[in-house]
């Protein structure tokens, strides 16, 4: 029951932060990167190239 409790519990803070889509990244910096065609932007963002 535990799976189903957090699965709920990721969903719904999911819903609350605004994704919409998957995957779906959220920087500590509330920046958001959608679709796996993305993961070069995020990794720029993160090393601070972008």
């Amino acid at each position: 029951m535990a799976s189903a409790e957090e699965y709920t519990r990721n969903l719904e803070d999911a819903v609350m932060a605004g994704v919409f889509g998957a995957p779906f990244y959220i920087t500590d910096g509330d920046e958001r990167f959608w679709g796996q065609d993305r993961l070069d932007d995020l990794d720029a963002h993160l090393s601070g190239t972008l």
